[in-house]
């Protein structure tokens, strides 16, 4: 799923992703 959220934004940006992984880490 983290790999389509990537694609669902078109590129996204280090801080984006750096942003999207840690509202993941807190999920988990």
């Amino acid at each position: 799923s983290r790999s389509y959220f990537v694609c669902s934004t078109g590129g996204a940006t280090i801080e984006t992703l750096r942003a999207y992984v840690q509202s993941q880490s807190t999920s988990d």
